[in-house]
């Protein structure tokens, strides 16, 4: 968007689908129908406001049965989850093409897709708690572990989404054994609890690989557990408690004596492709 904003500042001559049609091809490598057409959705459907401070999925935030926790995440969109869906459809259409944009393009859109959904499972394990139903508590809780992980699968493909690179150039400013465990420290903190106040907690959200699975996804697996315990108890869970013991969770976390096991890479376009069909049918519906 900013290369869009200052092209147009810049340089006239040329519409808005026409600046978006270019950038397909480029992202691409070639014209592609398939290609411009997702990016003609993005320009139009998807990109339909502005920022917001705290922007980022509910994956990210820290649990909670309704809205999203925190200011700090937000995860509030405009648009129409379905286009969304269908322009990662269309890029997935795209033959022959394995340049590096191409599989950030899939990476990127994928996840965004992935978190939305999240939101919306959330959301049904919330009503079948308030419903009393349990089994149904439990199946959606299973959907949420299993969207993580498939989240925390596809973004380990492309290195912009690295906990592991975050962490490893923090430790490589230091010169001894103390300096980088300094800086690793400082580098857990900034994109998780940020600081000694609770009020900035997830102020630096990222969906990165490492951060996902061995973060995010520990909270809402603590999260899931609690609330079907206290539905199985007949009682009503108890958002303080939960709150002090994520926080104790939260600050031990960022100690780099607790290590991080990674996702391994692998192919982002062929990865993507395997999960679009595995969630497009029940995404859309």
């Amino acid at each position: 968007m900013y290369e869009f904003v200052l092209d147009k500042a810049w340089n006239g001559g040329q519409t808005d689908k026409e600046w978006f049609f270019k950038l397909a091809d480029r992202r691409i490598g070639k014209i592609s129908p398939e290609a411009r057409k997702a990016w003609e959705i993005l320009a139009n459907k998807v990109y339909v406001q502005p920022a917001q401070v705290g922007q980022g999925t509910l994956t990210n935030a820290r649990p909670c049965l309704k809205g999203n926790g925190h200011w700090t995440t937000k995860p509030t969109i405009e648009y129409q989850p379905k286009d969304l869906v269908e322009a990662w459809r269309l890029l997935l259409s795209v033959k022959d093409c394995q340049r590096d944009s191409y599989e950030f393009d899939l990476v990127n859109i994928g996840r965004q897709v992935l978190g939305n959904y999240f939101n919306v499972v959330r959301d049904e394990f919330t009503l079948a708690y308030e419903a009393g139903d349990i089994p149904m508590m439990k199946n959606r809780g299973n959907k949420m572990r299993e969207i993580l992980a498939d989240l925390d699968k596809l973004v380990s493909c492309h290195p912009t989404f690295s906990l592991h690179k975050w962490i490893t150039d923090a430790r490589d400013m230091g010169h001894d054994a103390a300096s980088k465990n300094y800086y690793e420290m400082n580098a857990r903190s900034l994109i998780t609890i940020w600081g000694d106040s609770y009020h900035l907690t997830d102020y630096a959200n990222r969906s990165w690989a490492g951060l996902t699975n061995q973060y995010y996804s520990v909270r809402w697996d603590r999260f899931i557990n609690k609330v079907i315990e206290a539905a199985e108890k007949k009682k009503n869970f108890d958002e303080e408690e939960f709150f002090n013991q994520s926080r104790i969770y939260e600050n031990e976390w960022v100690n780099p004596s607790n290590r991080i096991s990674y996702n391994e890479g692998g192919d982002g376009i062929k990865l993507a492709r395997q999960i679009y069909k595995k969630y497009a049918k029940e995404i859309i519906r």
